[in-house]
């Protein structure tokens, strides 16, 4: 059996390293590890394996670690861990674990971004937001969990916020908190007072308000479909 599993992993990392391998063929100058200072001082362009800021790390692509004493910058994609007491930054956050001090922020992530003070996804979140505060464009099947969470401008939302306050645009999903807004709301708003613009779902909560509805506040319990 152990035989077996040991087999199983050994072929799967072999079939991670091909494709990462592949993923990153357009990218001149790939090495298994590199050393940047500043912007525009890295070397290589590209790393599969270890990248480092010294203090400040900035790479077309890393597939693998990515760690700096205080910025991390993947100008095109980032796929694994990328580590920091600062502020991490990513265009694309492709199965990525970003882990900052300060921020992370990436233009889509496919991941989890964990941050002490603050979370942006400028587009996309598929993945998990986990800090005091977080910011994503639009949510597709994502989670936000921290003080205070913010799904839009975009207004199709789709995924689970969880905190104080949760402000979302059209969402299809839930907020579970002391204050939950959104627009149109297609699910669950469970909280001390949920508001909605229009509700096809439940509001469970001490007041909950829908503005376009004959009754605007109820207490306790509305049911709308």
């Amino acid at each position: 059996m152990k035989t077996r599993l040991r087999t199983i992993l050994l072929s799967l990392f072999s079939l991670l390293a091909i494709l990462l391998t592949c993923a990153t063929a357009c990218v001149e100058g790939i090495w298994p590890i590199g050393i940047s200072f500043a912007p525009g001082l890295s070397v290589p362009e590209g790393v599969i394996g270890l990248a480092l800021g010294l203090p400040w790390g900035e790479y077309e692509a890393v597939a693998g670690v990515e760690a700096s004493l205080a910025v991390n910058n993947s100008t095109s994609w980032m796929a694994g861990l990328q580590v920091t007491p600062g502020v991490n930054m990513a265009e694309q956050a492709v199965l990525a674990w970003q882990v900052a001090g300060i921020a992370n922020c990436a233009e889509d992530s496919l991941g989890i971004q964990t941050a002490i003070a603050c979370n942006l996804c400028r587009d996309s979140l598929g993945g998990m937001q986990l800090g005091c505060a977080n910011f994503a464009s639009s949510l597709r099947g994502g989670l936000q969990v921290g003080f205070f969470n913010r799904a839009g401008p975009n207004l199709d939302q789709h995924g689970i916020q969880f905190g104080a306050v949760n402000w979302s645009e059209n969402t299809t999903g839930a907020q579970f908190g002391l204050w939950n807004r959104a627009q149109e709301t297609h699910g669950l708003q469970l909280g001390l007072v949920n508001t909605a613009t229009t509700l096809h779902g439940l509001q469970l909560g001490l007041l909950n308000f829908v503005s376009e509805s004959t009754l605007p506040c109820l207490p306790l319990l509305r049911v709308s479909f």
